[in-house]
């Protein structure tokens, strides 16, 4: 069996384990529900959590047909410590249940995926523990710089084609991935006015933070196999045929 065969041997096997971790989580819209911020704000329906408890059911079914339609996200400006405002996206009730409900499905097959030093946003993870890492890596090994950098509108910018294909790499469940889209392209609702949206995830939106961790890992997987093939010239024709 070639290097080639054998690679893709194991992607697909890894394409089918995913698609039995989506279809085992049982995850039900009651669940989610009650693990929201029950004082949270309201979305563009302005329904609070204690008066949507007799919908679930409804939410239940339309998912499972196929007709759920995630809202517009509120945007709401806030100041930042420069003067200049950052948009924060309020997601409607019924669709932060529904992220909900993802973020355990994907979270259960990309926490195996993702690499040792990505701290954020992560499963029993924090920012402490990423600056426990930093202080060991400087007191233990040579280091002679650090590198502080910021992926400047980042959320805003996220695009949609390329994290569809990186997710669509992982997980093979249509009504999964056609939820996703949806609520990618839901649009915003800014002041009155709906604005469709062609890139990025609202920063305050429930599945958020797990999208840029997969896009983030994609994107430094690849880099790593290009640094990689700087020392194995012989990769260069399998990345970049």
């Amino acid at each position: 069996m070639t290097k080639k065969t054998l690679k893709m041997a194991e992607s697909e096997e890894r394409r089918v384990l995913a698609k039995r971790k989506t279809e085992q989580a049982a995850v039900t819209s009651t669940q989610a529900y009650f693990a929201l911020n029950r004082t949270a704000a309201t979305g563009v329906d302005g329904q609070t959590w204690e008066g949507y408890g007799a919908n679930l059911q409804d939410l239940h079914e339309r998912i499972h047909s196929g007709s759920y339609k995630p809202r517009p996200t509120k945007r709401v400006w806030l100041p930042k410590p420069d003067g200049r405002k950052r948009p924060i996206g309020i997601t409607a009730l019924e669709d932060k249940i529904v992220q909900q409900a993802l973020v355990w499905v994907l979270e259960s097959i990309y926490e195996e995926d993702f690499l040792g030093f990505s701290y954020g946003f992560r499963l029993g993870r924090s920012q402490h523990q990423a600056l426990d890492a930093v202080y060991m890596a400087l007191t233990t090994k040579k280091v002679g710089w650090v590198l502080d950098a910021d992926i400047q509108g980042f959320f805003d910018h996220l695009d949609h084609e390329w994290l569809m294909q990186f997710v669509s790499h992982r997980v093979s469940d249509r009504r999964v991935l056609d939820i996703l889209v949806r609520t990618l392209r839901a649009g915003v609702e800014d002041e009155g006015r709906r604005e469709r949206t062609r890139a990025g995830t609202p920063q305050g939106a429930v599945i958020s933070p797990l999208l840029a961790n997969i896009y983030l890992h994609a994107r430094t997987a690849f880099t790593r196999a290009l640094l990689a093939a700087q020392t194995a010239p012989w990769l260069r024709p399998a990345l970049c045929p």
